[in-house]
């Protein structure tokens, strides 16, 4: 685990926050956020969305904060080889919106929602993030998934 209660720390000082203000903000468990404060315990993806959220800082960054992806992995492409061409290539992960974000590292870590684990399909990389952005219909970029 990077260093999570650092970089908690550091943001609860510039807000002049205390832990319970995180905990509401984040609609968390008060204790959860001791804890997490005492590097005890690291947070997982869901309440790493929580805390971005409550902090008004992006997803990758409070993941880094929290080890579950590196500083590499925040920066880089998908591999080619992972992104067929026929998908449209690789994705810059700093442009997927924090649900796809969160799919991708829930791929990776071999879990989808909560008790679900991933289909032998969505294993071998039928359920990757790939492909270029396309506009909706509403003329807005997206990302396909």
């Amino acid at each position: 685990m990077a260093d999570f209660p650092a970089y908690l720390r550091g943001h609860l000082e510039r807000r002049e926050w205390t832990q319970a203000d995180l905990a509401r903000a984040g609609d968390v468990d008060r204790t959860l956020v001791g804890r997490w404060m005492k590097g005890t315990v690291g947070p997982g993806v869901e309440n790493c969305r929580a805390v971005a959220h409550a902090l008004g800082r992006p997803l990758v960054e409070v993941l880094v904060a929290a080890g579950l992806i590196t500083e590499e992995e925040a920066r880089e492409r998908l591999d080619a080889k992972a992104a067929p061409a026929r998908r449209g290539g690789p994705v810059d992960l700093a442009a997927l919106t924090d649900d796809q974000l969160l799919r991708e590292i829930a791929r990776r870590l071999g879990v989808v929602d909560a008790g679900r684990t991933l289909t032998r399909g969505e294993a071998e990389g039928d359920g990757m993030i790939t492909g270029r952005p396309k506009r909706s219909r509403s003329g807005a970029k997206a990302v396909e998934a």
